[in-house]
């Protein structure tokens, strides 16, 4: 039920089709900001990831029913993890490819001491050509990103065990016009993330543990598009930094109790600008200009309960309570886990989870014939979903899983368009659960629902004898009812999806050479989008839709097969690693829209990135 969303430019997760956007992210335990280059306001995706996969440990992805720990999510949850440095001897690891150029070292800080640190740098490849005078892009367009990552364990003998971690990148996108075809617009993108955090671990005995982590986080977004120099037409200049703290307590009473309860505070200040030139009146607009901060508080309960030695039972609470607008909710959670036979189990959760919007769209403010301000949104509620889900797994060989999930998904109090006697057919079809983030000046309401429900199959195996495999289908519905009261598709109903993936190594005779071979194959529905009018389109010049009928037209299927090689060869004192991964191999330019062109007078499909190959190799000692 997850897919990528059928956009090659974006690393967007859509769970069992929800807007990506009500994922949640974690790392080492506590709330982060969207840790993606290239992301937008209020998203979860970007164009490539912060993390490098050699910094994380064993992380947890949930896509519904979450235990009652997780808050502030109506999606999905990827709480990840990074790992702890070697504390027994230092290693170093340099790696350049086409996308960017890293190194990595990790160890401990002495022989006397089991602590380590654990650091990994990336610059892009495009911004150091770029800085050598080759353009890549050619002369309009400019790409840069850098990102760190660190942790550092430190475990006493009393205290418990401390970790100081953190996370950050910054990004550039900048784009000069060429007058001879036609190109007028100065465009130029700035963006940067931090996060940093220190994580105490202390078991007071053998059967309880306190765990409480304090961080801080900040990012901000700077965007300008201008003529020609001349006059700036859009300028957007937003900033959010917040203070967390959690703690938790986690205590088994007996091998058939226990209980972990919790609390998280999260101090949310933010800094908005947005002013866009009004052509019309030759003058600017300003749709957010403010700053301030609030208070979001979050506390939990979760009781695991040991019925015989086949049945488990998870139930909890999750309670929410959000400041600015002093809206609190309680939302119950249960699981269950029967142990049917020695190889076969049966699954099953419900919850009721919410999602707190972007401040942005809490505070933008909407201009009156009067010339004043009104915030139209600030007391806006969360989005809800409730969750339901029924899974089978059974074990078919000890390598070999099989497993299947039922799930409904209740969706209400969605953001909406204000009123219901609108005319216009965008408004009254308007949801924000086909938005990817952003936020909205007009005046909203929580008319809105939805539902989606499915089947999902997975089919795994473990990596044995030097292979693995995993195939997941899934077949689904999602659909929501905006103000006018009609049930639609939303825009990621695709219907199915097919993943498969697999990998094989190969040891040469060689023994210290080895040859990996992996690939993935993707086949999903396509989004759905508004219908062309036609006729419409041609009296006007430009793309005209059919709003009535919103989201009814489906894009082509998105395919698209992977293929990953690498060569490893381990020497005394070192090792070295020669990487081909081809993303779209088979050349596919799958449809990411339609649009009308009056050049051609036609119908025209605006479609994705074709065959990419990324080329790597890295060296470890």
């Amino acid at each position: 039920g997850v897919t990528a969303g059928d956009d090659d430019l974006l690393n967007e997760i859509v769970i069992r089709g929800n807007s990506p956007k009500g994922l949640l992210w974690r790392l080492e335990g506590v709330e982060i900001p969207n840790p993606n280059h290239f992301a937008s306001l209020g998203s979860s995706a970007g164009g490539i990831s912060m993390l490098s996969g050699s910094m994380l440990a064993n992380s947890d992805f949930f896509t519904g029913a979450f235990p009652a720990q997780y808050g502030n999510a109506t999606s999905g949850i990827f709480d990840m993890n990074m790992r702890k440095g070697n504390s027994e001897k230092r290693e170093y690891a340099i790696q350049a490819g086409l996308l960017g150029v890293a190194a990595a070292l990790e160890g401990p800080f002495s022989k006397k001491s089991n602590a380590s640190y654990l650091v990994n740098y990336r610059y892009s490849t495009l911004g150091l050509l770029s800085n050598l005078g080759l353009k890549i892009l050619g002369e309009q367009e400019a790409v840069t990103f850098q990102d760190l990552a660190f942790k550092v364990h430190v475990p006493t003998k009393k205290l418990g065990s401390f970790s100081v971690w953190g996370l950050g990148g910054r990004n550039t996108y900048e784009y000069a016009p060429d007058p001879a075809i036609g190109d007028y617009y100065f465009e130029d993108d700035k963006q940067k993330m931090g996060v940093g955090g220190i994580s105490h671990v202390a078991y007071l005995n053998k059967d309880t543990y306190l765990e409480s982590i304090a961080s801080l986080s900040y990012q901000r977004s700077q965007y300008t598009w201008d003529s020609l120099r001349v006059r700036v037409d859009e300028i957007e200049d937003f900033t959010e930094s917040s203070f967390r703290f959690s703690t938790l307590l986690n205590h088994k009473f007996n091998a058939k109790n226990m209980l972990r309860v919790g609390a998280i505070y999260n101090r949310l200040n933010f800094n908005y600008l947005e002013q866009d030139w009004f052509r019309e009146e030759s003058r600017y607009i300003t749709s957010l200009d403010d700053q301030g901060g609030s208070d979001f508080y979050q506390a939990f309960a979760q009781w695991q309960h040991r019925l015989n030695e086949l049945v488990t039972i998870n139930s909890g609470f999750h309670l929410s309570h959000f400041a600015l607008n002093k809206n609190t909710y309680l939302e119950p959670r249960l699981g269950f886990r029967w142990q049917a036979t020695a190889k076969s189990a049966f699954t099953g959760g419900f919850g009721l989870h919410s999602r707190r919007e972007t401040i942005a769209l809490y505070v933008g403010q909407d201009e009156l014939e009067d010339g004043s301000y009104i915030k139209n949104n600030k007391n806006l509620k969360f989005t809800k979903a409730v969750h339901y889900v029924i899974g089978f797994e059974n074990m078919l060989k000890p390598d070999l899983r099989f497993k299947t999930e039922v799930y409904y998904q209740d969706l209400y109090d969605v953001p909406v368009w204000g009123n219901d006697t609108t005319t216009n057919l965008f408004q009254k079809t308007f949801s924000s659960i086909n938005s990817y983030g952003g936020y909205a000046t007009v005046p909203l309401s929580n008319m809105g629902s939805g539902r989606n429900y499915g089947l999902e199959l997975t089919l795994e195996k473990f990596f044995n004898k030097n292979f693995y495999f995993m195939s997941t289908a899934s077949f689904y519905e999602s659909k929501y009812t905006p103000v006018d009261g009609i049930e639609r598709n939303t825009t990621f109903n695709g219907n199915y999806i097919v993943n498969l993936l697999g990998g094989k190594e190969f040891q040469l005779r060689n023994k210290y050479k080895t040859i990996s071979v992996n690939a993935r194959f993707i086949y999903a529905g396509g989004k759905r989008e508004a219908p062309i009018l036609l006729t419409e389109s041609r009296e006007n010049g430009f793309t005209f839709r059919d709003f009535e009928n919103n989201f009814e037209y489906k894009l082509a299927d998105y395919t698209r097969v992977d293929i990953g090689i690498s060569y490893k060869r381990n020497r005394r004192n070192y090792s070295s690693v020669f990487a081909l991964n081809i993303q779209n191999v088979a050349g596919i330019e799958n449809e990411l829209g339609r649009y009308y062109s009056s050049a051609t007078d036609e119908i025209i499909s605006d479609t994705q990135l074709s065959l990419f190959p990324n080329l790597s190799y890295r060296i470890e000692f």
